[in-house]
């Protein structure tokens, strides 16, 4: 669909990184599926954590880029809470 706008024809929704009109509508969604993926990711990682204290998954059975960055994740996570197994 196009809009005419100062009598030139341009996208009705164009994308965020062409800096010009952006639909309102596009910039909620993406911002609630941003959340909703950051929200998600935290739930793998503790499914996987569960799974690899029950001895269910080991990480080695997992690809080693998979491993790195769940490895990552875990240090950042424990440097943020102020140490291993604290909460914040």
């Amino acid at each position: 669909m196009r809009k005419k706008i100062a009598g030139a024809k341009v996208p009705a929704i164009a994308l965020v990184e062409d800096r010009h009109l952006v639909d309102p509508i596009t910039i909620a969604t993406r911002v609630v599926m941003h959340r909703s993926d950051l929200e998600l990711i935290r739930v793998l990682e503790d499914l996987i954590a569960v799974l690899c204290h029950k001895g269910v998954l080991k990480l080695d059975d997992l690809p080693l880029e998979a491993r790195d960055k769940i490895l990552q994740r875990q240090l950042l996570r424990s440097t943020d809470s102020g140490g291993p197994g604290q909460s914040r």
